[in-house]
């Protein structure tokens, strides 16, 4: 028996950033509400219209809890090995667990149905982890990552520099917001966000739109403070919104064009569009995957930067190190954000001409 309107019940998103069963913050009947501080698993059962036969919810909700840390433990799709009997009614529970990078079990989607019900899919769902303390901060994704975010080079359990992947930092949340919890961090924070990215690469990029819940963890066996996070695609019930950031990089991007919103503090890069990486031509460092700006390049940076505070725009000329030896000139434009309540700027830049 399928189930295609989930009429016999719906996903719970329920989080494990700690290994350990945690509280609902999302549900596949409204999926674009994230419950931020979450929900008692109990309570959010009780509250599913699915199991209206269900008189000992207790007994229900502790089966659901087993088979969440079986899922945990096993980090692969589990099943309830027992359907539970309430009056003439029969329930399983399924759990499918969303993997971090470190191959840890960051959330669960549990559902709990009629026994013998193929429930649809849960949203498309992915898990990653930023290592905080790292200069440059260091991110690792989950293999639910790239499929989300349509990035087949996108490698689960790799480490990247933030800068290095931007696009998959794209939010509507201000980073003036998030930057004061991640540069001193509390252990146990928990704030959710709004991705919108352009996601994909190659000519396929489409807007989305998305929903994250985080949570700051210090790790004491690792002596780490992490920023972990899953996210989920909610394109379907609420299309993105055309921003003015990414308005105004799209009027500057164009052919072997590389745009960003760039922010000046604290987070270097945090929004790409037009081209999906930066040029493959530049040489980057081994170590924090930055260009190598020549050193009579950094006066004609300051300046930009410096315009940019009371001008709308500004231009440049500097000179990038690529991979086929030397420097090579680059075009770089921006054009100030009134609208962010930190500096920022759309900025494109182009190879200059020879």
């Amino acid at each position: 028996m399928t189930d295609p309107d989930g009429q016999s019940g719906e996903w719970l998103l329920v989080t494990t950033f700690r290994g350990v069963v945690g509280k609902v913050v999302a549900k596949s009947r409204a999926p674009e509400t994230v419950l931020e501080d979450g929900q008692d698993l109990l309570r959010a059962l009780k509250k599913s219209r699915a199991l209206g036969a269900v008189t000992d919810m207790g007994l229900l909700t502790k089966d659901a809890e087993r088979v969440i840390r079986a899922a945990i433990a096993r980090r692969r799709p589990t099943v309830g090995e027992e359907p539970v009997a309430f009056r003439d009614h029969f329930f399983r529970p399924i759990a499918i667990p969303v993997l971090s990078g470190a191959d840890t079990v960051f959330a669960v989607w549990l559902w709990i149905g009629l026994d013998g019900t193929i429930p649809a899919d849960p949203p498309l769902t992915g898990a990653w982890a930023w290592d905080i303390k790292a200069r440059p901060a260091l991110a690792t994704y989950g293999p639910g990552v790239g499929p989300l975010y349509r990035r087949d080079d996108l490698k689960p359990g790799k480490q990247y520099d933030i800068n290095e992947i931007a696009a998959i930092n794209a939010s509507t949340v201000d980073v003036s917001a998030i930057a004061p919890r991640l540069l001193d961090p509390v252990d146990g924070t928990t704030f959710a966000l709004a991705p919108e990215p352009d996601r994909g690469q190659d000519g396929t990029s489409s807007l989305a739109a998305m929903r994250a819940i985080t949570e700051v963890v210090y790790d004491p066996d690792l002596d780490r403070w992490e920023w972990r996070g899953v996210t989920w695609d909610v394109t379907h019930v609420d299309p993105p919104s055309n921003t003015p950031q990414r308005v105004i990089a799209q009027m500057l991007a164009g052919p072997d064009v590389w745009t960003a919103t760039a922010y000046w503090w604290p987070i270097q890069l945090v929004s790409m569009t037009g081209s999906r990486q930066r040029p493959a031509e530049l040489h980057l460092d081994p170590e924090t995957h930055k260009a190598d700006l020549r050193a009579d390049s950094r006066a004609a940076v300051r300046r930009m930067i410096e315009e940019l505070d009371h001008a709308e725009s500004a231009t440049a000329r500097v000179w990038l190190g690529v991979n086929e030896g030397g420097y090579a000139a680059y075009d770089v434009a921006a054009v100030r954000l009134r609208d962010s309540t930190v500096s920022a700027a759309a900025v494109s830049l182009r190879r200059a001409a020879e």
